[in-house]
Order: structure tokens, then sequence, then C-alpha cells
């Protein structure tokens, strides 16, 4: 072998190995872009789960004030339940009472108007008007 071809087999390669370096720069250039990209897009995320968990713990905060509500309103409905109750009972005592009174009044009325017809009352009608 002669010099000339040693120096042009050493020559390819070199040429062939800057050629391999070359690519091998191009792909890691390309790679950091990738990371780069690839970081600012998990940033992006990141941030948007940020937003995320605090629309959930606002979401939280509501759902916890809206139960504590129904709760107030569960117990204002079962007191005026029992209000509404008791209301009920007594009105259903008024009621008999005011049905007991009733029948009173229509004995009362029919013996006095027994007593009005009756002789001794028709009798007795002058005396009465003279003693006015």
């Amino acid at each position: 072998m002669r010099d000339d071809d040693v120096v042009d087999g050493l020559a390819s390669l070199v040429a062939h190995q800057r050629a391999e370096a070359v690519s091998h720069v191009v792909e890691s250039t390309e790679l950091r872009r990738a990371l780069r990209r690839a970081e600012a897009e998990a940033e992006q995320r990141v941030g948007e789960l940020d937003r995320t968990r605090s629309e959930a713990d606002a979401l939280r905060d509501d759902l916890a004030a809206a139960r504590r509500s129904l709760d107030d309103a569960e117990a204002a409905l079962a007191r005026s339940e029992a209000e509404n109750d008791r209301g009920r009972r007594e009105a259903a005592v008024v009621e008999d009472e005011l049905r007991r009174e009733r029948a009173r009044i229509r004995t009362l009325q029919t013996s006095l108007a027994d007593v009005r017809s009756s002789l001794s009352w028709r009798v007795t009608r002058p005396l009465r008007a003279l003693r006015r």
C-alpha cells in the first residue's frame, strides 16, 4: 500500500467520522429543542393542573357551603314541620271544643225554645213585662 492510499483511507475515515459527528451534533441539537419544547409543554400542563386544582378547591368550598345551607334548610324544615304538627294538634283540640260548644248551644237553644213555648212561660209573660 502506498502512503497516498493510506492518507486517502485516513482522510476518508476522518471525513466519515466528521460527518457522523455533525450528524450527532444535529441530532443532539434537535433533541435539545425537543426537550425544551417538552419542558415548556410540561410547565404549561403544570400551570393548567394548578388552575384545575384551584378550581377544584373552590368547587369543594362551594359544595361545603351548599351542604351547610342544605343542612340549615333541613333543620328549619324539621322545626317548621314540628310547629305545624303542634298547630294541627292544637287545631284538632280547638275543633273538638268548638263542636262540643256548638252542640251545647243547640241543646240550650232547644231548651230555651221549649221553655218559651211552654204554657207557664206564656202565662207569666205579662208579669215579666211589668218587672222591666
